[in-house]
């Protein structure tokens, strides 16, 4: 990602646990989807920020509410199901 934010967003998620599963071992989802949508990702306790391009920034907000509910269901979250959301 250039040097250049355009703007960030904060979400506010209401389960510490899943997160944790939602961001993976060592942040390695996290760090996937920022790849993938060429965003800055960084969180403090159930607050995410999101910075980035507008559109980028929309983007991840989706996929993360996404997957979060389907962590919440039980489902396990790993790389396989960030890069289906691409699909």
């Amino acid at each position: 990602m250039n040097n250049q934010l355009a703007e960030s967003l904060h979400i506010e998620f209401n389960d510490n646990n899943i997160l944790s599963s939602l961001f993976g071992i060592a942040d390695s989802n996290i760090q996937l989807l920022e790849k993938m949508n060429n965003v800055k990702i960084e969180y403090r306790g159930k607050v995410v920020k999101i910075s980035g391009h507008k559109l980028s920034i929309q983007e991840t907000k989706i996929a993360l509410e996404k997957l979060f509910d389907e962590a919440k269901k039980g489902i396990e979250i790993d790389a396989v199901s960030y890069t289906h959301l691409r699909a």
